[in-house]
């Protein structure tokens, strides 16, 4: 009997569903229709006023669900505007000197296409919990993470990968290994290479397939070898695409300082390192952390969102530049100083990964072990 009445219970869901749907296709259509008209007649595609009204009109209407009306009609209001701006190329006025390209997919679209297995999310799971157990020194074990400067090609990154899920088995009394698995590249002047997001082929620019493709890579690192997986937070709106997938996150040199960086890191579940800056000052980069492990308010991927912070969040020392020369900062100076700021701020997991390239090790590949 139980069966049967869920049975019936899923009828009458799926029922309903079909009205959404028809009743979400009829709307889509006739606010083409208004878009066409107010493109027409040279009328703003955006009236806040009116939607604004609308919400507060339908919650009314609805007093058992008016506290999720706001949500679903956002979600449809925003829904019905990316359709306006791509159906007519526009992006609410001309007033920036950019061309729209294409409209990318949705998070979840990306996410649906390259999922888990319950068993390579499991393990991910357990990953998570050795490396933030390390963190916050219940561990005594260390992290190490490793890999190329940039993964542009998904076969040799993966057999990079089941090399080190072998050495993994020899030393997992005492390292944890991360694969570098960085798929946006920075560039110092915007030239060049920008990774597999930007040029899934290395040439032509595709981001839209790049976010698949990099994508792809994680899931099959993960499910093909277990073993965790780390990314540069190079553009804060790629995160979402990856956030399933990712055990560490890096901050680099260059987005340290910036606000939208703190901030979006403070709402990320697993440990993000905050580079020094190129400069070597220290004391931002604890300022960075700080900000990190603490909740904001801010918008995010057009909404407004506020995180809880992320005590696993921690610096690391890349070293710094001064006038074209390289510093090395993994000194016990250096951690010393470190130490006393983290001390100053109270700030919990007071931990550091130690960059083995860039400035401390002048980009010098041997010098690695020996930093190590």
């Amino acid at each position: 009997m139980a069966n049967k009445n869920l049975n019936e219970l899923r009828t009458q869901i799926d029922e309903c569903d079909r009205a959404i749907a028809e009743a979400f296709a009829k709307r889509m259509a006739i606010s083409g229709e208004i878009a066409k008209y107010k493109v027409e007649n040279n009328i703003s595609l955006l009236d806040l006023n009116r939607e604004e009204e609308l919400i507060s009109n339908i919650s009314k209407l609805v007093p058992d669900v008016a506290n999720e009306i706001p949500t679903l009609y956002s979600t449809i209001l925003s829904l019905s505007r990316n359709k306006q701006e791509r159906d007519y190329g526009l992006d609410g006025g001309n007033d920036m000197s950019t061309e729209f390209l294409k409209k990318l997919p949705i998070p979840m679209e990306v996410k649906s296409k390259y999922h888990l297995s319950a068993t390579a999310t499991a393990k991910k799971a357990e990953n998570d919990k050795e490396i933030a157990d390390v963190i916050t020194g219940a561990s005594k074990k260390k992290i190490l993470v490793i890999g190329p400067c940039s993964a542009d090609r998904a076969d040799a990154v993966k057999e990079y990968c089941g090399r080190l899920a072998d050495i993994q088995k020899q030393v997992k009394d005492q390292l944890i290994l991360i694969a570098r698995v960085y798929t946006a590249k920075p560039r110092t002047n915007g030239d060049g290479y920008k990774g597999l997001i930007h040029q899934p082929d290395r040439i032509n620019n595709d981001i839209f397939s790049g976010i698949y493709a990099a994508r792809k890579l994680d899931a099959d690192i993960i499910e093909e070898f277990g073993i965790p997986v780390a990314d540069e937070l190079l553009y804060t709106s790629n995160y979402r695409f990856f956030s399933d997938l990712l055990s560490y996150v890096a901050v680099g040199a260059r987005s340290s300082e910036d606000q939208e960086h703190r901030f979006v890191a403070s709402g990320i579940k697993v440990p993000v390192g905050m580079k020094n800056t190129s400069g070597g000052d220290m004391a931002t980069a604890i300022n960075s952390v700080y900000a990190a492990q603490n909740p904001h308010d801010f918008i995010y991927r057009n909404w407004e969102v506020s995180t809880k912070g992320n005590p696993l969040c921690h610096t690391i020392l890349r070293g710094y530049t001064n006038e074209g020369k390289s510093y090395p900062n993994y000194d016990r100076d250096s951690i010393l100083k470190l130490c006393h700021l983290y001390e100053e701020k109270g700030l919990p997991n007071p931990g550091f990964v130690v960059d083995t390239n860039h400035a401390n090790s002048n980009k010098n590949y041997a010098m690695q072990p020996d930093i190590c």
